[in-house]
């Protein structure tokens, strides 16, 4: 067929005399030999007659595919392992935040060329503008007051004491006491 080599069958070579085959018999084998120029010589060899054997060759050649495989096999391992880490990192941070929100944490991460999304949270954290205050009665223009310290110095565990209480009282009733 065409394409494919042929074996070689040994061909009278009127052109060459016995000197020139012997010095090209002997250079073969050399380069056969040679251990830099060995195995390409041998695959040449195997190109041009097929039905040679290079039984060392071809193991060698197992060898090297089979490392191969494993060194495949590994790099494909450690990149899941790296994903997966990735993947459940995400999942951590994303329970903190909306949709929106994560999807500024992944532009963040993106432009800043970032896998790590505790980085990538700190980075978004410390670019948001600050917000609105979620808790509606917050929100309704109530300010932050200190609180009346009378009796701190004289009995600071009572008072400490009572304004637990207090905040309890509040929390509970969701009426909340200036």
């Amino acid at each position: 067929m065409a394409g494919e080599p042929q074996p070689h069958t040994a061909q009278p070579t009127p052109e060459f005399d016995e000197a020139t085959l012997m010095a090209a018999g002997r250079l073969a084998i050399a380069l056969g030999r040679n251990k830099e120029t060995g195995r390409p010589f041998r695959a040449l060899v195997k190109k041009i007659d097929p039905t040679r054997t290079f039984p060392a060759d071809d193991v060698a050649d197992l060898r090297e595919e089979m490392a191969e495989r494993e060194r495949k096999a590994k790099e494909k391992a450690d990149h899941d392992k790296i994903i997966n880490a990735i993947e459940a990192q995400r999942k951590i941070v994303a329970g903190r935040y909306t949709d929106d929100e994560m999807k500024e944490i992944d532009k963040i991460m993106e432009k800043a060329g970032l896998t790590d999304y505790e980085i990538g949270e700190e980075l978004y954290l410390s670019r948001r503008k600050p917000g609105v205050a979620r808790d509606a009665a917050l929100s309704n223009g109530r300010t932050w007051e200190f609180p009346q310290a009378d009796g701190l110095f004289e009995n600071p565990q009572k008072w400490a004491t009572d304004e637990a209480v207090k905040v309890i009282d509040e929390i509970k009733t969701g009426v909340f006491r200036p």
